[in-house]
């Protein structure tokens, strides 16, 4: 078995039973909850607001560069194109991902109250014989005992297509 990134019903039956909160826990298996601060959601709100509002301004800035080129204000030779170009890159991303941070908060409040209620939410690592396992909020990585590198610090450590 390689290691697997997926989700919902992509992903082995027997995964599934361990990520639902009403299943008991195979005997064997240890489970090392991930906990959801207010602190980190705050963050995530900022940046998710600053970079929704940074993603359209530099696309401006792009649509500002284009529409005077032909005015002689601006006289750009070939290598600066890839620059003008990355500038729109920039804000692309700025502007995805900063939507993608926003639309990601509301799921994980819910994660952290149920956490503050006492629930099990089962979202962390679950350590079996043979396997170790990353439910994460919106993904599953089930990682083989051979391809285990071990901890740093908080990260786990596995190699995937050769790579660690």
């Amino acid at each position: 078995m390689d290691v697997l990134i997926a989700s919902g019903e992509m992903l082995p039956s027997n995964i599934r039973d361990l990520e639902d909160p009403q299943r008991p826990l195979p005997s064997g298996a240890q489970f090392f909850e991930e906990r959801f601060a207010p602190g980190r959601l705050a963050w995530q709100l900022a940046l998710g607001i600053l970079a929704t509002v940074a993603g359209p301004a530099i696309i401006l800035l792009f649509l500002i560069i284009v529409y005077h080129l032909d005015r002689e204000i601006f006289s750009l030779t070939d290598s600066d194109w890839k620059f003008v170009f990355y500038t729109f890159a920039i804000g692309a991303v700025s502007l995805l991902g900063g939507i993608m941070l926003l639309l990601s908060i509301l799921p994980k409040y819910r994660l952290m109250k149920q956490q503050r209620a006492g629930n099990q939410t089962r979202h962390g690592i679950f350590l079996l014989d043979d396997l170790l396992i990353r439910h994460h909020w919106f993904d599953t990585t089930i990682i083989p005992r051979p391809f285990f590198k071990g901890l740093d610090g908080r990260e786990v450590r596995y190699q995937l297509l050769g790579e660690e």
